[in-house]
């Protein structure tokens, strides 16, 4: 026993000395090779770096030391993700996602982009790379660089990470701008849903923005003379929005950007109907050929009567068969026209597009999204951020406030950390602190000596899917065939043998629906039934992100900024992922502008996949910079954006019609108003907002619940719609909203499209709630039996209180809303390993959180899987003009990466509490926080 005892002593000793081995030196010097003086690194209690040096160079070769300190790992895993090389890492497991981001060539296009940058900009990249790469040298081995090492070691102990490159940080701007490209995946929601249904109902179910209730970010404004205006006369630089009032408008059917897997095999129905038909038939079709209808004259066509051939078909009791029955209908359609040639008025589908576009959905299901995004239901994630202006605020100056929502991560996204140049000058410019992403040198969102700014995801279309006429080696273009790019990559896979992947390409881009297998097998021979055509069917992306831009000067030239110009200056070169730009300076002004690579389209507004043998709706050029909407200085005094639209649809050119539909940013709008009728608004008013969990919808659909009445249902009298980690009400009113979206469109809609819970359902069952006989009401599934509002909003009580009892206990006083809605912290690698003792290493939670989809406090969660929380406010910050050390901010984790440090998770509870930490700015206020001190020696 004793022995045995001494042996567990031994074991545990040497696991400890094991994972601390790697923690990094905060105190003391450290020897940093090519350094032109020394530099100082002050961590706070919570391990967050200021960094102050004498040159641009010293400085970034400083941060890029201190990234590779806490978190190499992390580091090392995105590179290799975002260059399609996981497969050195991880062996054969993770072979089909380097094949999709090879395709999309991700590392290719940041290779092009270092060339095209600024000199300054190229020099910090080199500076940053060769700060990393000291460190990696003086950490040789796997217990001196992280835990994650060693357990990779168990497996692949011969790999050896390589030096770091500047393409390896401008790499990562391409994944950003992947998890935040906008509406492609809506563009195959459409198609599942006009496979099974009428066009009609179709729209119900995408309804457009509600400006009569929602108002835009910039309230009034049109492009005017090539620019962009607020008012008659006024100039791009100094606009003044007026008014918030906006009258509805008809607007484009607005569509929530849900999960890339949604395609299945119902894709074929609508999307690819068009496909391989003469050009004498029918040119109005979701697959976009040609502009042969005035315009503004609705599509119609053969989707329809595809859907109405299917989706209305009767059963022995004269109600519609449902989902999977309209999906059977129409494969046996196909199938009888098949084979009997293709009558005229037929309702087919084209099976070679079809399998297409249902490869696509695959393809887009295993690209890799490293903000998190991917979980669950991603329609509306996005972020929050107002400014306000100090005519309503207790100091005079502004307050701006910030919440990305992104994946929930372990380590967190973000990277907290201040750059300092000690003698600010033309020599040496920054003086900047906030929000940074390892792998990347400088700050991306907070503020400098000057000005503060903000994002969000605008969320513009800028990609399409064109259907390919695919022949051999060539692809059709307006009738001739021209030979498709092609190349050959080669993929290392850990523990076999090296992996040859064929890419091609047409003049939209890479074809994605091979990715994943032979062309062979991703379009079988349907095609040989139609009879007249003998030539397949591909899908080709067209992204703005794969052409090469300035990105990577951007965030430079806004670390640098000192007013509203030169922030715009920097705004014009943020080409991809286009973010909603909020800002604010010491001189008391505020403004946003929209940025963005945006395509003009020459026909068609990108809600649907393109014909790509057409020519018919092409890109011709990009939205000019000047065009864009952006505000400074509006009357009311303070600027929201929170997904929301941007501005009008009469605007001008088509930014997108896919918008979150504004209950945050309402929300937003209304708790503003009523702070500053009460007196004037604080740092702490500020941070209340951010955490404001109102449902909103639950003022319309809570007393129709109690009017129906029956289960808990009185427990929601005179609930205040507020929806805390300690509510029961809450609790209840979510489960009833899951089980009513169930209850009404599980029987209508194919599983990959159904509802997850967010703002476009709110839209949808807000119109329902006025037409209780609505077919969307009755449940197809049920014999003899027409059910209508009242009885789906029974059942849904019914169920909700049976869940929870069952979840939660037979007590609905101590139901609670944070114990049904909870967050895991989980590793982006070894966190989902299988293996139970490496995921408790890693993995941290669960926390209770208040909050929901759609809520200010915006913790989302799936409502067709379940309660859990699967996506999160990413960060929160509150910057005051008047003192920038009274600024405050919080992380979701810490800014460790190594697990079991002290400060690796040590700000979550202070996060999910609503809490946030001191954010010195001032040498004097940095000083006073710091708890270690770090000097860096050439």
């Amino acid at each position: 026993m004793t022995v045995l005892l001494v042996l567990a002593l031994i074991l545990a000793g040497v696991v400890t000395w094991a994972v601390r081995r790697s923690f990094p030196q905060v105190h003391g010097e450290i020897k940093l090779p090519g350094l032109s003086a020394n530099v100082s690194v002050l961590r706070d209690q919570y391990g967050v770096p200021q960094i102050y040096a004498d040159t641009p160079a010293d400085l970034f070769k400083a941060q890029g030391y201190v990234h590779a300190q806490d978190r190499f790992w992390e580091m090392d895993f995105r590179r290799k993700t975002t260059a399609g090389r996981l497969s050195e890492l991880f062996g054969s497991s993770t072979l089909d996602i380097d094949k999709v981001v090879r395709t999309l060539g991700w590392r290719r296009t940041a290779e092009k982009e270092f060339g095209l940058l600024d000199p300054e900009a190229r020099k910090a990249l080199e500076d940053y790379a060769s700060g990393v790469n000291a460190w990696l040298d003086q950490h040789q081995g796997f217990a001196a660089r992280s835990l994650e090492y060693g357990v990779l070691a168990l497996t692949n102990g011969s790999y050896e990470p390589e030096p770091w490159t500047p393409a390896d940080s401008l790499s990562w701007l391409k994944a950003l701008a992947w998890d935040l490209r906008s509406n492609m995946s809506a563009e195959i929601e459409r198609a599942i849903d006009a496979s099974v249904l009428p066009l009609d109902r179709v729209k119900e179910l995408f309804p457009g923005y509600p400006f009569d209730r929602h108002q835009p970010i910039v309230t009034r404004g049109s492009v005017r003379d090539g620019e962009f205006r607020t008012e008659e006369g006024a100039g791009t630089t100094a606009d003044s929005a007026a008014g918030t009032a906006v009258g509805t408008s008809a607007v484009p059917a607005a569509v929530s950007a849900g999960s890339p897997a949604v395609a299945s095999a119902a894709v074929v129905a609508s999307v690819a109907e068009r496909a391989g038909r003469p050009a004498t038939e029918s040119a109005a079709q979701p697959i976009v050929e040609s502009r042969t209808r005035p315009p503004g004259e609705l599509r119609t066509g053969r989707a329809i009567e595809l859907t109405a051939a299917t989706a209305g078909k009767t059963g022995k009791t004269g109600k519609t068969g449902g989902t999977s029955a309209a999906v059977s209908d129409a494969a046996r359609t196909y199938d009888s026209s098949a084979r009997s040639g293709g009558a005229p008025g037929d309702t087919r589908v084209d099976a070679p597009a079809a399998e297409a576009l249902a490869r696509v959905a695959k393809v887009l299901d295993t690209v890799p999204t490293l903000l998190g995004t991917a979980g669950g239901d991603q329609a509306g994630i996005g972020s929050n951020s107002w400014v306000v202006s100090g005519k309503h605020t207790e100091s005079g100056k502004p307050l701006l406030a910030n919440d990305p929502h992104l994946g929930p991560r372990m380590p967190s996204i973000w990277y907290q950390a201040g750059l300092h140049c000690r003698s600010r000058g033309p020599a040496c410019p920054y003086d900047v602190s906030g929000y940074t992403f390892s792998g990347v040198p400088g700050v991306v969102i907070g503020h400098n000596h000057k000005i503060a700014w903000g994002f969000t995801n605008l969320g513009p279309d800028v990609t399409d899917l064109y259907v390919e006429r695919v022949q051999n080696d060539t692809y059709e273009v307006k009738g001739s065939w021209v030979p498709l790019q092609t190349r050959v990559e080669q993929i290392k896979v850990a523990g076999g043998k090296t992996v040859e992947l064929p890419v091609r390409s047409t003049a939209h881009g890479p074809i994605i629906s091979e990715v994943l297998g032979d062309a062979g097998e991703a379009l079988p021979g349907a095609a040989a039934k139609l009879g007249k055509i003998d030539k397949g069917m591909a899908v080709a992306l067209r992204w703005t992100a794969l052409d090469p831009g300035r990105t990577g000067d951007a965030i430079f030239l806004m670390n640098r900024a000192e007013n509203w110009e030169q922030f715009r200056e920097a705004a014009s070169k943020f080409e991809a992922p286009a973010q909603n730009l909020i800002y604010a300076d010491l001189e008391g002004n505020i403004g946003y502008q929209a940025p963005g690579k945006i395509p003009i389209r020459s026909d068609g507004d990108g809600q649907w996949p393109a014909a790509g043998w057409s020519g018919e709706q092409e890109w011709t050029g990009y939205i000019p910079f000047e065009q864009l909407p952006h505000v400074y200085n509006p009357p009311e005094g303070f600027i929201v954006t929170a997904n929301n639209a941007a501005v009008r649809p009469d605007y001008g050119p088509l930014l997108t019609s896919d918008w979150s539909y504004g209950y945050r940013s309402q929300r937003i709008v209304d708790r503003i108003t009523q702070a500053i009728d009460a007196g004037k608004i604080t740092v702490d008013t500020m941070r209340d907002i951010q955490m404001d969990s109102r449902n909103g919808l639950a003022e319309a659909l809570v007393p129709h619940l109690l009017r129906v009445g029956g289960g808990d249902t009185a427990m929601l009298k005179g609930w205040d719609f507020a929806q805390t980690r300690d509510s029961s009400e809450a609790a209840y009113f979510n489960a009833v909203w899951r089980h009513l979206l169930k209850r009404t469109f599980d029987d209508d809609i194919p599983e990959s499209g159904r509802p997850g819970g967010g703002d476009r359902w709110f839209e949808v069952v807000r119109t329902l709630l006025g037409d209780p006989d609505s077919p969307w009401w009755d449940d197809v599934r049920t014999e003899d039996t027409t059910e209508n509002r009242d009885d789906i909003l029974a059942a849904a009580i019914k169920d909700a209180g049976a869940d929870l009892r069952e979840k939660l206990g037979d007590t609905p006083e101590d139901w609670r809303w944070g114990d049904l809605h909870t967050l895991e912290l989980t590793n982006e690698t070894f966190g989902t390993s299988g293996i139970a003792p490496i995921e408790w290493l890693f993995n941290r939670g669960p926390l209770h959180l208040g909050g929901s989809k759609d809520a200010v406090d915006a913790t989302g969660w799936d409502s067709d899987k379940g309660y859990e929380v699967d996506w999160v406010p990413s960060m929160r910050m509150v910057i005051d003009l008047a003192d920038f050390d009274r600024s405050r901010w919080v992380n979701l984790t810490g800014a460790s990466g190594h697990a079991f440090h002290a400060n690796y998770n040590d700000q979550s509870e202070l996060w999910a509490d609503g809490g946030t930490t001191a954010w010195p700015f001032s040498e004097q206020g940095v000083r006073r926080e710091a708890v270690d001190t770090l000097t860096l020696t050439p």
